[in-house]
């Protein structure tokens, strides 16, 4: 069973710790057209935060997070 969960668990992790270094630069990507119709896909249940970093757009934006600054007074910061 955790060999089922785990990619599940680590891409949640991943997405929790983007969005706790840089909340305002998620929720912008969020608010996208795209950014909105892979929430919607997720909260819908088809697809997965493990399915949802397989994308090539996810990937890059995170990617663009990775070598952004903490926000300041962000959780990062603490």
């Amino acid at each position: 069973m955790a060999e089922q969960l785990l990619p599940s668990m680590r891409a949640g992790h991943r997405l929790l710790e983007i969005f706790e270094r840089r909340p305002d630069v998620f929720h912008a990507l969020l608010a996208t057209p795209p950014g909105w119709r892979m929430f919607v896909r997720f909260c819908q249940g088809r697809a997965s935060f493990e399915q949802t970093l397989t994308r090539a757009p996810v990937r890059a934006a995170l990617a663009l997070l990775d070598r952004l600054p903490p926000r300041r007074g962000s959780a990062a910061d603490l």
